[in-house]
């Protein structure tokens, strides 16, 4: 999927013939970078089945921001999961020397029972600025005594939620 997903966005490129086309132009194109965005690490949890369809949600300024979550409500839970692991994550590429660092916020563990609350994950923002791409990761776990065992990856969703070119 991810394979598919690069290859579209090489199709972008309208200045190199084709066999010779490049990411780098590919992503340069509105087009190019709208692609990337909502993609799903696991095709079945969607955010959009993670998150009940109605909550509000914000990401600017390497801010991700969920206003009143109602835990309970909000989040379409595993039937065994007591908590869920929430982070944001910002992958700042630099596709001229194919590298890349990864910058993550403080993960915040919360219980199913919690009341409604504002949840805000922040990352340190990049010092240099390339094509930077951010996370949403939920992951689901139960309690077990006083450890949280995480639940099968099949349950948890890492979604691209936001990129900047500069």
């Amino acid at each position: 999927r991810v394979n598919k997903l690069l290859f579209e966005i090489l199709q972008e490129d309208t200045i190199n013939e084709l066999g010779s086309r490049l990411f780098s132009e590919g992503i340069k194109t509105s087009f190019g970078q709208e692609l990337l965005l909502n993609f799903e690490s696991n095709k079945l949890r969607p955010l959009s089945k993670v998150f009940n369809k109605n909550i509000k949600r914000e990401i600017k300024n390497n801010r991700f921001f969920l206003p009143n979550c109602n835990l309970a409500d909000d989040i379409d839970w595993p039937e065994e999961a007591t908590h869920l692991t929430f982070n944001l994550a910002i992958a700042n590429w630099n596709l001229e020397n194919n590298s890349f660092s990864t910058n993550y916020a403080q993960p915040i563990i919360v219980s199913k029972t919690d009341e409604k609350q504002n949840f805000v994950l922040e990352v340190l923002s990049h010092l240099e600025q390339n094509l930077q791409l951010t996370f949403l990761f939920i992951g689901f776990s139960k309690q077990r005594g006083s450890r949280h065992v995480p639940l099968h990856r099949k349950y948890n969703t890492a979604t691209l939620i936001d990129y900047h070119y500069f």
